[in-house]
């Protein structure tokens, strides 16, 4: 009968399949780049083309896809195989002229994958393959299931019924399993390789051993259950190669591994010291006087074993080997024979610490009878003792010999370790419980993995239509949902919102173009239709680095501000643009009506960085019905399809803070115009400098895409000059279109070098100041994990702007209660000098560091333009909710 722990096998490791998965999160988020560029990987992001390789159908073109982590589903009694479940969403597009495929495609893929050897005359590998697992897709076993979608505009007469499109879907996916996707073979040692793992899925209960009366109660009901892979090895030897089939049950009790082993191996561990001791033989010699004899008789007893057995005794945290020996001391003389029987136990347990399977003897007794008369008690017990002492010392001998055969059982977990260092570089595993049953022993450890990397949301503008998240994923789980929101600089546009599971890209639909290049969409979008703000948060799954099951993560939002920051150039000074938002109260202690949020610079930093035509129309008292209809009018007639137009309108300074009609007036403007409109305030009466401004009137300027100015006009203008200047003037261009205005600083400030650009700015300020010796070390050698010891926060703040105030407020709330030895604030001063920022620094605390950056040149360094812009240190947007597992969406 087989073992109830190990089959037919000495032994058996076991490791669970939540394990597997969490191994195969960490493939997920390896990545490709940096030090785990040698690890094995599993993409979250693919780009690839359809019909290139085994053309199907006629479809042709490129895809675009998000693949969650892989979860594996161990098939019970394979030897094998396995099926992998993926999620994937996909956008398509198709070559011109080819079968139409779905737009979007968002669902589940499942294949089953096959060991197969390598065949021995591919070339160089001859001498390798059996050292390698080599997984394969089986191509039949590939299904899709989920939704897809074609675009709005994308013509399609009748579309498939789902099951025809699930199909199609297929088809091509198994195609890029079979043949694009194809899996690298895996180096694991020989004792991993095929047809020495089986695949168990057993249901939780318990099984019952023999019971035995005298042993205590529950040592004989060994709990089984649950998914893992099991793999057969040797005690004495290793296992003999060949289909694994007899091991049935798995004795996991919900720990990520197992090693179990047979009583009947350690029992034949015990057998070649029960051949010393048979072989025992010893002497005596005796010199005794008798009752019957005045004389003393002297002898030689001879010493020998009998018979010599071990039983197995388990006792739930350890076991007892009871070895009974009997034998006999015999003698030609007159004197009697004598009989004897030793128990010598032996004490076996296990040492977590040391991670050792421990035994050493125990104290043995001994009975001994002589079988007539005339040996005095006295040497009968000398004798006894001498047989005792004798079997003590061989049992010594036998426990070392034991004890390291033991040891270099439960030293197996190394070859795992090295097989999990392959897989993930912060892994490990370790036993830490040891059961002692009838049936044998079972190791029980955890195995760890390295931490999850927190989600990362990235989204960028790739066309004149879409905002793609292509590049957010989870690391170590999937994306559910993305949920998006934009709301517009200045109320030019109400704000908006969508929510999409079956796609990453946030799409405005196509609207038609104009001489501008400007594409009028039926619900327009910041970045894509003028300057906003686009925000999203993203909802989905990780696998939990300890239990391997789902955790529901939630992560954001992040945002992204668009506009057109290179507007003038930078001979013109530094030129800002300020954010309104309008705030009703809820709860909030302030008043109704926009509120000012920020201060943007839209001076630019290079040269020849100005790439669109301007229309400039300043209005520094009221806005009137004629300069609407000469804007209106005047574009309308422009007859040149072959240069990009902005619109900007500029207000006295603080008139968008008034609110009212003027603000829901140029809101409307918007949807008029043929070209984008950015509305906005002359800003401390730079512009009006800037562009020699001087009247009370309407001033229009028109600024090339070069950024110099090519036509000044003052007060009324009719709409048919401003189309004739139009026409005349404009610079050929490409259509004005915003771009994003923020660098990722949460991601930049991850390094020292950031605030290493800010704290050891003296060295770049002023090149031409005498080289004297540095005070301080460089910032820029501090480790990465020590930024959020020192820094919590770091804040760019102008001085003497309202959203200024708002923000230094809310830091002193945040910061103000800490000490000097607490991480704290760094703040960013624009436009002050050392005695300013030493001044504010002393009003807000210990905890805050004031850089004074007068021009704007610290800001500028790390890609900022907005100003208040705060960063925080170490502190993540994700929410994590443990949930029970269910189906990847």
């Amino acid at each position: 009968m087989a073992n109830l722990l190990t089959g037919d096998y000495e032994a058996v490791l076991q490791v669970s399949e939540a394990t597997v998965n969490r191994l195969l999160a960490s493939m997920h988020q390896h990545g490709a780049n940096g030090p785990l560029q040698n690890y094995p990987t599993f993409p979250h992001t693919v780009s690839v083309r359809l019909g290139d390789v085994v053309p199907i159908d006629g479809v042709r073109g490129t895809l675009w896809a998000q693949v969650s982590a892989p979860r594996i589903e161990l098939i019970h009694g394979a030897t094998d195989r396995f099926r992998i479940k993926v999620a994937v969403r996909s956008r398509y597009r198709p070559d011109p002229d080819t079968e139409p495929f779905p737009t979007y495609v968002h669902g589940r893929v499942e294949a089953e994958y096959a060991l197969e050897d390598i065949p021995r005359d591919c070339r160089g590998w001859g001498k390798l393959a059996s050292s390698y697992l080599w997984f394969r897709a089986v191509e039949r076993s590939v299904t899709f299931t989920g939704d897809a979608s074609y675009e709005d505009d994308f013509s399609v007469i009748m579309p498939p019924d789902e099951a025809t499109m699930n199909a199609q879907i297929t088809k091509q996916l198994a195609v890029l399993l079979v043949h694009v996707f194809e899996a690298a073979p895996h180096k694991v040692g020989p004792r991993f390789r095929k047809g020495s793992f089986k695949s168990l899925a057993q249901a939780p209960g318990t099984v019952n051993e023999l019971p035995v009366p005298f042993l205590p109660s529950g040592v004989f009901e060994i709990p089984v259950g649950g998914n893992a892979v099991v793999v057969p090895l040797g005690v004495a030897q290793d296992p003999p190669p060949g289909l694994i089939d007899s091991p049935t049950n798995v004795v996991l009790a919900d720990r990520d591994f197992a090693v179990a082993v047979s009583s009947e191996s350690i029992m034949a561990l015990v057998e070649p010291a029960l051949d010393v001791i048979r072989s025992y033989q010893q002497t005596w010699s005796v010199t005794v006087s008798t009752f019957w004899d005045d004389e003393a008789i002297s002898t030689v007893y001879r010493g020998s074993v009998d018979s010599a057995s071990a039983q197995w005794l388990p006792y739930g945290s350890h076991a007892v080997i009871s070895v009974e020996i009997s034998g006999g001391v015999r003698t030609d003389s007159v004197l009697p024979n004598i009989d004897f029987t030793v128990t010598q136990p032996f004490h076996l347990d296990f040492d977590p610490g040391d991670e050792v399977l421990r035994v050493w003897p125990l104290s043995n007794t001994v009975t001994a009878h002589a079988s007539g008369l005339g040996l005095p008690s006295d040497s009968l017990n000398a004798i006894a003792q001498g047989v005792g002492q004798t079997v003590q010392n061989l049992a010594g001998s036998a426990a070392a010999s034991l004890a390291s055969t033991l040891d270099g059982m439960s030293s197996k977990t190394q070859e795992l370790r090295d097989v999990l260092a392959s897989l993930d570089y912060r892994s490990d595993a370790h036993l830490d419980d040891g059961r002692f049953h009838a049936s044998g022993i079972v190791l029980r450890g955890w195995i760890s993995v390295a931490r999850r990397k927190k989600p990362v949301v990235k989204f960028k503008k790739i066309d004149a239509d879409n905002i793609s998240a292509l590049e957010s994923w989870i690391p170590g789980g999937g994306i559910d949902s993305f949920e998006w929101s934009w709301s517009w600089f200045n109320f030019v546009r109400p704000p908006g919102d969508a929510r999409y599971r079956d796609r990453y890209v946030l799409r405005r639909q196509r609207g038609t173009s104009n001489g501008f290049g400007y594409l009028v969409g039926r619900v327009p979008i910041p970045g894509l239709d003028g300057s906003g703000q686009v925000c999203l948060h993203i909802s989905g799954w990780t696998t939990d680095t300890t239990t391997g099951d789902f955790m529901r993560m939630f992560f954001g939002p992040i945002c992204t501000r668009f506009g057109w920051p290179d507007m003038v150039r930078i001979d013109a000074g530094r030129l800002h643009l300020r954010e309104y938002l309008d705030a009703q109260p809820q709860g909030v202690p302030r008043p109704p009506g926009p509120v000012e949020t920020g201060l943007v610079d839209v001076t630019a930093r290079h040269a020849r960085a100005v790439g669109t035509n301007t229309l400039l129309v300043v209005v520094p008292e009221a806005w009137d019905d004629a300069a609407e209809a000469t804007l209106v009018e005047g574009l309308a007639g422009c007859d040149r399809k072959d240069a990009g137009l902005l619109v900007m309108v500029l207000l006295r300074d603080g008139a968008l803070a008034d609110g009212g009609e003027l603000n829901v007036r140029l809101g409307a403007l918007a949807d008029r115009l043929p070209a984008p409109l950015l509305v906005n305030e002359d800003v401390d009466g730079a512009w009006s400098r800037a562009f020699a401004v001087n009247s009370a009137q309407v001033a229009w300027r028109l600024l090339g895409s070069d950024g110099g100015v090519l036509w000044m006009g003052e007060g009324p203008v009719s709409a048919e000059h401003l189309t004739g200047v139009l026409d005349r003037n404009l610079y050929p261009c490409p259509p004005a279109t915003p771009v994003a205005l923020d660098e990722n600083l949460e991601e930049l400030f991850e390094s020292p070098a950031m605030l290493g650009w800010l704290f050891d700015h003296h060295h770049v300020l002023d090149p031409a100041a005498p080289r004297e010796r540095a005070k301080c070390p460089p910032w820029v050698t501090v480790q990465p994990g020590e930024l959020r010891d020192v820094v919590a926060e770091v804040s760019f703040v102008r001085q003497g702007e309202v959203s200024t105030a708002n923000e230094l407020e809310r830091m002193r709330n945040d910061h103000g209660h800490k000490g000097a030895d607490d991480p704290g604030a760094v703040i960013v001063l624009d436009g002050a000098d050392e005695r300013e920022a030493e001044a504010l620094a002393e009003s807000l605390g210990p905890a805050f560091t004031v850089i004074p950056d007068p021009d704007g040149f610290l800001a500028g360094g790390v890609g900022v333009r907005r100003w208040p812009t705060s960063v925080s240190i170490g502190v993540s947007k994700v929410t994590i909710r443990d949930e029970d597992e269910e189906e990847m969406t």
